[in-house]
């Protein structure tokens, strides 16, 4: 019984040791993630703005995704604003 103990808390203190391993590994991922967004950021600055100026705001190789959007959500647009 003694030896099945000890067993049982060295797969336990292996486990704890894979968990902080594992947690510090992420933590290292995660501070390389906030360097990395901090550098390259996407965004200056944010504002609303209506859907049709959007293709000529926003960089080229999402102007086909606004246009496709525009087209499909311009009809829900104009109903919600003659409401």
């Amino acid at each position: 019984m003694v030896e099945n103990e000890k067993n049982v808390q060295e797969k336990i203190k292996l486990a704890d040791n894979e968990q902080t391993e594992a947690e510090d590994r992420l933590a290292s991922i995660e501070g390389q993630v906030r360097r990395y967004q901090d550098q390259n950021r996407e965004f200056d600055e944010w504002a609303w703005r209506d859907i049709e100026e959007m293709p000529d705001l926003v960089v080229d190789f999402k102007k086909e995704l606004y246009l496709k959007l525009i087209e499909k959500f311009s009809p829900i647009k104009d109903k919600i604003k003659s409401n």
